[in-house]
């Protein structure tokens, strides 16, 4: 049963959706890039728009934020049909950057496989409402404390456990988490090399970094199955994730299928990227997963559709 609470929370919930969509709509006449100057006070106040502007509270470096934003939920709209149209509306591929409103509402139902007067009075609304609800997940995701890695402490001497099987236990879990938390971290900064060797346009250097990525995924994944194994799905002491979901908070990856997964888990035992990478070749469906792999984490806006 709801509880008034529960309805007065999703009540705000919804009305904040709306003033996002609301927003959007004004915002997709102009289209992408975005122009500084436009005035989207709820959009640019999204967690995830001040996270990437950082301590610049500028406009433009809210503006120059909210474009990446929103090109980065555009890419990964759910459901997956809204994905071209969205795109094509505000100015993306396959529409033709800088066009007018008139031509990208052209396009977008074009990829909607709709007539225009339908697409703009039925599709076009659906469309900037899942879009709005989209920003506010990739938002929410900015504030969730999902976990917190182990506390460390400057160590003034040697540990000495005592000799008692309680101790013994709590040290080993700790080991645990530490092992599950070196992982993420690991990951973490693979993918970060992406980002930059992508940015800079240096593609051999982002697909190795995309490769050393996936070995560190596989090896996250083959932590979190030894944890699980040993202590069970949930995260202790203060996390609402399950270890095998931490990869998310390492940054963004492509989904993988079970299958898959167990595949990279599997041949992460390989002492180094190299080894990794032939073990992966070597196992059914590898060349295709690192092709999907690859193409995701390194294409550029314009090419993540195709990528995902």
């Amino acid at each position: 049963m709801t509880t008034a609470v529960e309805q007065r929370s999703a009540s705000l919930a919804e009305r904040e959706a709306s003033g996002l969509t609301e927003e959007l709509r004004l915002l997709a006449r102009k289209g992408l890039p975005l122009e500084p100057g436009g005035d989207w006070p709820r959009l640019t106040a999204l967690a995830s728009v001040t996270a990437r502007a950082g301590e610049d509270t500028s406009p433009a470096a809210r503006t120059e934020a909210l474009d990446w934003v929103l090109r980065r939920v555009l890419a990964r709209l759910e459901p997956e049909g809204l994905r071209g149209p969205a795109k094509a509306l505000f100015g993306l591929p396959p529409a033709v950057a800088g066009s007018n409103l008139t031509l990208r509402r052209e396009a977008a139902a074009t990829a909607a496989d709709r007539e225009v007067h339908h697409f703009r009075k039925r599709v076009e609304p659906q469309l900037l409402t899942a879009l709005a609800h989209a920003l506010e997940r990739d938002a929410a995701a900015q504030l969730k404390p999902w976990a917190s890695p182990p506390p460390v402490r400057p160590g003034r001497r040697r540990r000495l456990l005592p000799r008692d099987v309680f101790a013994w236990e709590a040290s080993e879990h700790e080991e645990a988490l530490t092992r599950l938390w070196a992982c993420v971290y690991g990951l973490r900064a693979e993918l970060l090399a992406v980002e930059r060797q992508a940015s800079m346009g240096d593609q051999g250097e982002a697909t190795a970094a995309s490769d050393s990525a996936l070995w560190r995924y596989g090896q996250l994944q083959a932590e979190a199955r030894r944890y699980r194994a040993a202590y069970g799905a949930a995260l202790l002491p203060d996390g609402e994730a399950a270890p095998h979901e931490l990869a998310a908070l390492a940054g963004w990856t492509p989904k993988l299928s079970p299958i898959e997964t167990a595949l990279v888990t599997d041949a992460a035992s390989a002492a180094g990227t190299h080894l990794f990478m032939l073990a992966v070749h070597a196992a059914p469906g590898g060349v295709d997963l690192l092709t999907t792999w690859r193409t995701a984490l390194t294409a550029g806006p314009e090419e993540e559709e195709t990528a995902l």
